[in-house]
């Protein structure tokens, strides 16, 4: 305990931020197979697909001016982005909901369409979504670490138990939707209390000088975020379109069971990279090529390893996991394995062109949307079965990582040729 308190703040409060997270994801995990032998196939997939879309939306609804509430030193200005950021929350969960309800009716199969009120219910998702986002944001700016770290286990305890309790009434896409919502807004209750300063009322005027100053957040930092959580989402969105929500539902649980621990993994890298890769860039202590190929060996061979594993046993321990219902659920398991191993190797690294400053990361936004729609368009022309479609999408989310990875790697040459000359 002496150790931990001395301890920088901020290195607590990062560590503390990141234990908040690993253990909100680890709810998520242990109570999948609860509610995989309480709710249908088809249920997980109706809920898959609408929080798919709200996915897709939620980070950039704020039009990232969330972002900039740790900015600037006036109270008021940061009191006037707060309800900036929350009004464009709320606008664009209603421009979501009146868009889905638009498609719904021009076309003959979405993935929602059989799900009462599935625009209204995206469109709530996304409205809390980018509030919490915000609130989280508000949180940092006082540097209430420990209420930032508590905010996604209460979130995740509250959505868990909803919809373990929402089984009981309606086990259906409904019940697991209705019941996230009602779980997300639980995770609103630690923020309240430190947040308060930039709720309260402040002078009128200013909101232009406002959106003068932060122009950048809407203009440049949105479109590349909602291109690249879009091109993330998307197939997920493809799959209940062409193969119906029960092969959804299973596709998106193996998801779920994949990819949640490697990104667990991922995110504790993630923050490592980051602080010994400043570390250096501040202080002139090496090069960081060699520890950015260093890492990647060893992420590639935790990849690698894990990737076989579910390769080789998936398609036997999925069923006895989660259920007998759940038998295609280990083939889906066996494709994402290799966009998971991939990820694991590309996500973390891709930290370098946050710290760089890279205006390459909105192109490599740009590049991952546009080898997701390839092939969604090979699987569409070509009528592909359910497990071929996933392994297309699997193997175009590697080729992206890969992408990624190759670009992070030239960005870290590039800074130490500059460093060395």
């Amino acid at each position: 305990m002496n150790v931990w308190r001395k301890l920088p703040r901020s290195v607590r409060g990062v560590a503390a931020i990141g234990g908040g997270t690993i253990a909100g994801q680890l709810i998520v995990l242990g109570v999948t197979p609860i509610l995989s032998r309480l709710y249908p196939t088809a249920a997980f997939g109706g809920y898959a697909v609408v929080t798919a879309v709200a996915t897709a939306v939620t980070p950039s609804a704020a039009l990232k001016l969330d972002a900039a509430l740790v900015i600037p030193a006036a109270e008021d200005t940061a009191r006037r982005l707060t309800r900036l950021a929350l009004a464009a929350g709320v606008a664009s969960g209603i421009l979501v909901a009146a868009a889905m309800a638009l498609i719904q009716a021009l076309s003959d199969s979405v993935g929602w369409d059989g799900i009462p009120f599935a625009p209204l219910w995206a469109g709530a998702t996304v409205v809390l979504g980018s509030g919490f986002s915000t609130l989280t944001q508000a949180a940092l700016r006082y540097k209430a670490y420990r209420v930032v770290a508590q905010r996604v286990p209460v979130q995740a305890t509250a959505v868990a138990c909803a919809q373990l309790g929402a089984a009981a009434l309606s086990p259906s896409a409904t019940g697991l939707i209705g019941a996230n919502v009602v779980g997300r807004a639980f995770g609103f209750l630690p923020l309240l209390r430190v947040v308060r300063p930039l709720l309260r009322g402040t002078r009128l005027g200013g909101y232009k000088q406002a959106l003068r100053e932060f122009w950048r957040m809407p203009a440049i930092m949105t479109p590349s975020t909602l291109i690249n959580d879009l091109s993330r989402q998307l197939p997920i969105i493809f799959f209940a379109a062409w193969f119906g929500a029960s092969l959804t539902g299973e596709m998106s649980v193996a998801q779920r069971v994949v990819l949640l621990p490697l990104a667990v993994v991922g995110e504790a890298v993630a923050r490592v990279f980051v602080a010994e890769t400043a570390s250096r860039m501040r202080e002139g202590t090496g090069r960081i090529t060699p520890y950015y190929l260093r890492l990647s060996l060893a992420l590639a061979a935790c990849g690698t390893a894990t990737a076989t594993a579910v390769i080789t046993l998936g398609p036997w321990l999925c069923p006895i996991v989660l259920g007998e219902d759940w038998q295609a659920c280990g083939y889906f398991a066996q494709a994402l394995a290799v966009s998971a191993a991939a990820a694991l190797v590309g996500s973390p690294l891709s930290q370098i062109y946050t710290l760089l400053q890279s205006p390459a990361a909105m192109a490599m936004a740009g590049i991952r949307l546009a080898i997701i729609g390839s092939a969604a368009a090979i699987i569409y022309a070509t009528q592909m079965a359910a497990i071929a479609a996933c392994w297309t999408f699997a193997i175009a989310q590697a080729l992206h990582y890969l992408i990624y990875w190759l670009g992070g790697l030239g960005l870290a040459k590039r800074y130490d040729a500059r460093q060395s000359a």
